[in-house]
């Protein structure tokens, strides 16, 4: 079970990238905000400025905090109705930034393979 299933939670992710869109859209629930990040906002300023590129970690907001990568997938586990399967392969930092390492090369090959614009917040 989850740690605080009421915490409120943004994500701010690619919803032009369909793996990342199909993954959010999944996870949807009432205490989670899905932020397109192809979209001008304060989330994406925020992380800007912070000299976050939005093209090499999802970002989730929880508290007033920034996860990042591997870190905003952990959070996003602990936050919803996680499967089996999630907790295994974010449960553990290690395993988790070799998964979501893995997750960013799928969806690097992905945009590319539809010409997909990279979203480049950092330019």
């Amino acid at each position: 079970m989850t740690s605080n299933t009421l915490d409120k939670v943004e994500i701010l992710y690619d919803a032009e990238c369909p793996v990342c869109a199909g993954y959010c859209e999944r996870i949807k629930q009432d205490n989670i905000a899905l932020v397109d990040a192809r979209q001008a906002g304060p989330l994406l300023e925020e992380i800007t400025r912070l000299g976050l590129d939005i093209d090499e970690g999802m970002v989730v907001k929880k508290d007033g905090q920034i996860f990042y990568g591997s870190e905003a997938m952990r959070e996003i586990v602990k936050v919803k109705q996680a499967s089996r399967i999630e907790r295994l392969l974010f449960g553990a930092k290690p395993v988790a930034a070799a998964v979501y390492a893995f997750c960013k090369s799928v969806r690097n090959v992905v945009l590319w393979l539809l010409a997909i614009d990279k979203i480049e917040n950092l330019k």
